[in-house]
């Protein structure tokens, strides 16, 4: 029988040898891992052979039967994109379940550590991102197994070395070898002949490791025979011919090739005879599930039952790890490979697999150059101008949005100006939202305004995107009425009370919605097309939001169970696909959290510290009742029951009404983080959600263009919306804006003074000492030393900083160019300058002193 015929189900039984493999794998490691004394290895594969052992053995088996049916499903259809994808599926899904039963279970059942310290070690979450991703694998969890020399699970070498051949097979379709079958058995015999004859020239990865030098090659040998599967014969005469050639070259260097060549070819042999398909077939494959729990089994019995021995061990494990290797391939790996082919079954050409380039091209110069983009344009310029009138005319009463008023606005420019390591692109992803802190560096790099700038016009970009999605959701006209309410959206949003005081600071929040407001695009644009493309983009600019700040975590929880309430009766993968795509971004932005210790997410705070988490019901009961009555004036309550009351009266559908609602619970969830901290209460939270709740405008937009009867009630809208901001003249003149106003003020004298201080040290030739005083603001550029380099010839001192008396941060110690000192520690100081300032931030005077 040819080989390619063997390759056909019906006619091997492959899974039941991938099985006896994974029994094999535990029936060698049980000597290593029990606790009785002197254990004698009495593995037969070891004492027939006497160069490998049963657990090697079946590695390399699997590796070689992985390189066979691996490559023969990627020549048979020959996607990089769906064979990377369904690799993936193949092994991850199950993979972080055990991963999570190991971490979550096994973990908390064995550890020696507390609770608190068990989950607050940052190995327990390496354990679990790291190797999820199988990426530089963490073998242990703090305080379980501490005295095994293999880690919790030994048996996860291998796979990172599997995905390694994986991509190797990948990369070397993708150079277009394949195409010439003579090139590619080229291409094969020589990672065969590397692996097994000159394994120091192979990747450090397998070269470094005499267990793993020869899987590159076992897996090229599998390879081989995929590559001609059309000219090799499956029969007892080959079997018998590589048998007797081996028996003949076994005392020569070609005695392992020769060795693994046979067993393979014997394995196929065996594995094809009719009488093993038939009678012996089995239903599932649970080989990779026995594989990945063994070894995890067979140290929990090794500790529970320290006096049992190994037959114990290897009978026992065998048995359970079977169990799991069922269940996990029932109800993880089956599911997760059905999901993964339903995706790429239902991709149309124009799904992110096969979209074609020239019709994908002429989209986007569309999109780019034509009227959506004039249309987005366009409303753009419509929130600027709604913002300078909002500012200029109603609150602060000046235009000058560009200005800093706390000392988090020195932080892009300390991130982007810092010397060294610490604040790098690479180091900024351990920290606490990393996604965050590269968008802050990125900022950095405009300069203060710029660092600014941008942010302000990610406002106006969230304003016109949520315009834009809404008249998609409620089938709008674009009119003149449209752009009317449009406008008067912005304009709730930029006089709402705390606004101006809070959104440029609250970068997190912004970029957070936007990420969202983009996936939720996309899904809509994809979904009907291209299942795979909606869940993919979703996921990750889900992900990218979450790792921005959890603002929105809730709120589009909720939107995407609202979803599948829609969808689940018509198509039950339209309804759970966004769903699911926000549950993992997520899942991933948790772990992240976990791993980076973030102090957002601590869930042992103390009493009354600023991040503890209070979760009673009446504390949130009335922080959310703060965030509303700050975050809503009482005439916009108005407002919002009349459009409410015109929807039900004019459409009498559940829907409609429904829609609106879900808008409003959008903003209360988006509140509900921030109401989790009652010790860390700023009105400003209360501008979370306002860009969907004050969308609710839209729906009056609908009413007006589908029945014009409405228009008393359309202009009375229009009249109370404008007014709304009478309500909140108390809001603005109220101690927090007053006190954000002036520190305003100093931040931007502080940095008119610091920008002419520096700039006279630019011409110098040399770095000089200067002297600081007279700062009593607690902002400042000091709180951020190194920002001072973004200032022109910053760079050129080291400054001795009087720190404010009523802020004794920092005393003593020197960050960057900054030395903190007391005041009664100025005298001390040997300096060339001395920069003076009052109160205000003005700078008063620069005084030379001589040493």
């Amino acid at each position: 029988m040819l080989l390619n015929q063997v390759l056909n189900p019906r006619n091997n039984n492959f899974d039941l040898f991938r099985l006896i493999a994974a029994l094999l794998v535990i029936y060698g490691h049980a000597s290593g891992l029990v606790h009785v004394p002197n254990v004698v290895n009495s593995d037969f594969v070891a004492s027939l052979l006497r160069f490998d052992y049963s657990g090697s053995l079946a590695v390399k088996f699997f590796f070689m039967l992985s390189g066979l049916l691996v490559t023969a499903s990627f020549l048979s259809r020959p996607h990089v994109g769906e064979f990377i994808i369904k690799r993936a599926a193949r092994i991850l899904p199950g993979l972080f379940v055990c991963l999570c039963i190991s971490v979550f279970i096994i973990g908390l059942w064995f550890t020696t550590l507390s609770l608190p310290e068990y989950f607050a070690n940052s190995q327990t979450w390496n354990y679990l991102i790291n190797n999820t991703l199988l990426y530089q694998l963490e073998w242990r969890l703090p305080g379980v197994f501490a005295d095994s020399k293999y880690g919790l699970n030994g048996s996860l070498w291998t796979l990172p070395l599997e995905v390694v051949c994986y991509l190797f097979l990948a990369a070397v379709y993708g150079l277009g070898i394949w195409r010439i079958q003579w090139l590619a058995n080229l291409v094969l015999l020589g990672v065969v002949f590397l692996s097994f004859f000159m394994p120091e020239f192979l990747t450090p990865v397998f070269a470094g490791n005499k267990e793993a030098h020869l899987l590159p090659g076992c897996f090229a040998l599998g390879a081989l025979f995929a590559t001609n599967q059309n000219l090799i014969v499956i029969h007892k005469q080959g079997a018998l011919a590589l048998v007797l050639l081996t028996a003949l070259l076994w005392a020569t260097s070609l005695k392992l090739v020769l060795f693994y060549l046979c067993f393979f070819y014997c394995c196929l042999y065996l594995g094809s005879r009719k009488a093993v398909v038939e009678k012996l077939k089995i239903p599932a494959d649970p080989s990779y599930g026995v594989y990945i729990y063994g070894f995890l089994i067979q140290q929990c019995l090794g500790h529970l039952f320290p006096q049992q021995g190994v037959l114990f061990n290897q009978i026992v494990a065998a048995i359970i790890a079977l169990i799991a290797g069922i269940l996990s391939w029932y109800y993880i790996e089956k599911p997760s490979m059905l999901l993964v082919k339903n995706f790429l079954a239902q991709e149309k050409e124009s799904g992110i697999l096969k979209l074609k380039t020239e019709n994908w091209l002429a989209r986007c110069i569309e999109s780019i150059t034509g009227k959506g983009a004039l249309r987005l344009v366009g409303l753009i310029a419509i929130a600027w101008l709604v913002y300078f009138v909002s500012l200029y005319f109603i609150f602060p009463g000046y235009f000058d949005p560009l200005s800093f008023h706390h000392s988090d606005f020195y932080i892009p420019a300390a991130f982007a100006n810092a010397p060294g390591e610490y604040y790098s692109f690479t180091s900024l992803l351990n920290w606490p939202r990393p996604l965050l802190m590269w968008a802050l560096k990125f900022g950095g790099y405009f300069g203060h305004a710029g660092s600014v700038a941008w942010l302000v016009a990610m406002v106006f970009l969230n304003c016109a995107l949520t315009a834009l999605l809404f008249k998609r959701l409620l089938a709008l006209v674009i009119d003149w009425r449209f752009y009317l309410f449009f406008a008067l959206y912005c304009y709730l949003l930029f006089t709402q009370p705390y606004f101006y005081t809070f959104y440029s600071q609250d970068i997190g929040s912004q970029l957070s919605y936007l990420l969202l407001l983009i996936g939720f695009i996309a899904l809509l644009e994809f979904i009907d097309r291209s299942k795979f493309a909606a869940f993919s983009v979703l996921f990750v600019l889900t992900t990218g939001a979450m790792l921005m700040k959890e603002t929105y975590a809730l709120s589009i929880g909720f939107v995407t169970f609202c979803w599948f309430i829609y969808y689940v009766k018509q198509n039950w993968l339209k309804a759970i696909l966004p769903g699911v795509a926000v549950f993992c971004g997520g899942i991933v932005s948790a772990l992240v959290n976990f791993k980076t210790n973030s102090v957002f997410v601590n869930l042992s705070a103390e009493q009354g510290s600023a991040y503890h988490i209070d979760i009673s019901i009446l504390s949130l009961a009335k922080e959310m009742a703060r965030y509303a009555r700050e975050g809503v004036t009482p005439l916009l309550v108005i407002v919002f029951g009349l459009i409410l009351f015109q929807i039900y009266k004019t459409y009498k559908d559940k829907l409609w009404v429904r829609s609106f609602l879900i808008c409003l619970v959008f903003a209360l969830l988006a509140w509900l983080p921030n109401a989790l901290l009652p010790f860390h209460h700023y009105e400003g939270y209360s501008f979370n959600g306002l860009y969907v709740c004050f969308a609710v405008l839209f729906f009056a937009v609908k009413i007006a263009q589908e029945y014009g009867h409405s228009k008393k009630i359309f202009w009375v809208i229009v009249i109370f919306t404008l007014l709304s901001p009478l309500t909140s003249i108390k809001k603005y003149q109220g101690t927090r804006n007053t006190w954000v106003l002036a520190m305003e003020k100093v931040q931007m004298n502080l940095l008119a003074g610091f920008t002419k201080a520096t700039a006279q040290l630019v011409p110098l030739d040399k770095n000089i000492t200067v002297l600081v005083t007279g700062i009593s603001a607690p902002f400042h550029p000091f709180a951020f030393p190194e920002s001072l380099r973004s200032f022109a010839g910053g760079n050129k001192a080291e400054y001795y900083f009087v720190v404010p008396k009523d802020f004794p941060d920092k005393v003593g110690i020197k960050i960057d160019l900054v030395n903190y000192i007391k005041e009664s520690d100025k005298a001390t100081v040997a300096y060339d300058q001395e920069w003076q300032f009052d109160d205000q931030g003005n700078l008063v005077a620069i005084n030379s002193k001589k040493e």
